[in-house]
């Protein structure tokens, strides 16, 4: 199977990148602010160590990208793209909505992604041309086809003001059967099929890397406000198969209506 290993070497280190989060949860941690006002934590700097280190050693020639500072292009064409933990607020405040993600780019393309959610003892992962899956559990998207029967997540809403969709955003929520935040916790289930969308107005590749490939395996879409498939824009869509066009319809008009 084609990135079997990556993918299995990943998947022990992010189980226990996820350990040392919990630990330090345990027994407490120091945050810092940084420059733009995002907290961080001895969790995020320690996990992400941890992750580097070890990935490194496996794989000497791939490159990194990380939230915490990793940043080096290595020789292979490959790069790894991590969060030790997204949803760093949330951990902070002792929330369990926060997760270890991780994904590896391969020629600039996400070829294999794992959201772990520590505290709920949930780990979602996909690889290329083999499927999306959470525990073991092979995850496909939902079957909605109604807005009036789907429900969406939303990540940033106090990022709202001044965007090309601001007068329409909430029109076009106020179509759905419901709309839930649940602190980065959305792209897992819209990818498992309990939510149909989730929309995320401002993101980093960390953020976003993970998302793209395991809701494309799950027979789902993503794309940007702008309609193109980068991880390096802010803005990411990730929904079912079923509401990508209408989906796509709404910021393609709301951009033109500027």
């Amino acid at each position: 199977m084609a990135w079997e290993f990556e993918l299995e070497t990943a998947l022990a280190l992010v189980r226990q990148a996820g350990q040392i989060t919990l630990d330090y949860r345990a027994k407490g941690f120091a945050t810092e602010i940084k420059d733009d006002d995002s907290p961080v934590t001895e969790a995020d700097k320690a996990a992400e160590s941890f992750l580097v280190e070890r990935l490194a050693a496996a794989f000497p020639q791939d490159g990194f990208l990380g939230e915490e500072g990793a940043n080096s292009t290595g020789t292979s064409g490959r790069r790894w793209i991590l969060d030790p933990i997204d949803g760093t607020k949330d951990y902070a405040r002792r929330l369990p909505t926060y997760s270890n993600l991780l994904a590896l780019e391969a020629d600039g393309e996400v070829v294999v992604g794992i959201a772990n959610h520590p505290v709920l003892n949930d780990i979602y992962y996909a690889s290329k041309g083999n499927g999306a899956y959470c525990n073991g559990r092979r995850l496909q998207v939902s079957r909605v086809d109604t807005f009036s029967r789907a429900i969406l997540g939303f990540n940033g809403i106090n990022h709202l003001a001044n965007k090309f969709f601001s007068s329409s955003i909430q029109g076009f929520a106020s179509q759905f059967w419901a709309v839930r935040c649940f602190g980065g916790l959305e792209p897992a289930y819209v990818v498992s099929g309990q939510m149909e969308a989730f929309l995320s107005i401002t993101g980093k590749p960390w953020d976003y890397a993970p998302s793209k490939i395991l809701v494309e395996e799950a027979g789902g879409a993503y794309f940007d406000f702008d309609g193109n498939s980068s991880i390096y824009s802010p803005t990411c869509v990730v929904t079912n198969a079923a509401l990508e066009a209408p989906m796509r319809r709404y910021f393609a008009e709301a951009k033109e209506r500027g």
